[in-house]
Order: C-alpha cells, then structure tokens, then sequence
C-alpha cells in the first residue's frame, strides 16, 4: 500500500503545481485533519468542507501561491512526508520563499486521514512520527 499512498501524493503535487487544489478531492477520507503549521493563519479543520474552507481561506490571504514539485519523499507504514518548494507574494507585495517547505500525510485503508502542511520538512517529519 505504501507505494500507492506515495503515488496518491505525488498525483496531489501535480495537480498543485498547476494551481488545482481541488484536485484528487476523491483520496481524503470524509473526516480528514487538516493542520497548517505556517502562514498567515494557522489552525486545523477536519472534514473535507472545512478542509476546503481553510484552504480557500489560506489562498485568498496571497497575491499568489505556487507549490512546487517534489523534491524528498520518505514514506513508511501509513505515512508519507514530501519536501518541496513554495513560492508566494504578500496582498502587500512581499516575496515568500520556502525552499524546504514540508508535509505529512496520514493513510488508513488507502485514503488520506491527516495532512500537515509546514513550513520545514523536519516539522513534517516530527509530525508523522519520523526521524531521518
């Protein structure tokens, strides 16, 4: 099952990349975590409404937002954590650059139950239970 999970969130990264957040809408579980550990707004959701709510939320606090594609994977059990880069502009113009931007995600039964979006690879590995 590991494989898939990575192939899931690699499918996911794609689509955000090409700014559809809205994209694999069909791999979360209905009571999916959602947890933003930086930013503007940090907080949680659970649920995929409120997922969607929050992110909506998030994005409309930036000029723009481009997620980069995946640089690192480490993927065990029910856990994978991806590395990637992150690109925004403030409403107010400011550049936001995060060269190792971090994510957990939590499977059980082949659908994601919790995501934790950071601004730090390593807090993504601390928050699925991971060490490098």
């Amino acid at each position: 099952m590991s494989q898939e999970n990575v192939n899931t969130v690699c499918r996911l990264y794609d689509a955000w990349e090409h700014g559809d957040f809205a994209a694999e809408m069909q791999s979360y579980d209905a009571d999916v975590e959602l947890i933003l550990d930086f930013g503007f707004e940090q907080g949680s959701a659970r649920g995929i409404d409120a997922m969607r709510d929050m992110w909506r939320e998030q994005l409309s606090l930036w000029q723009t937002w481009s997620t980069g594609p995946i640089e690192k994977v480490v993927e065990k059990g029910d856990h994978v954590v991806v590395s990637h880069r992150l690109r925004a502009r403030s409403k107010r113009g400011v550049p936001v650059h995060m060269d190792d931007a971090g994510a957990a995600f939590t499977f059980k039964e082949g659908k994601i139950v919790r995501v934790v979006a950071t601004d730090d690879i390593n807090k993504a590995l601390e928050a699925a239970g991971l060490r490098e």
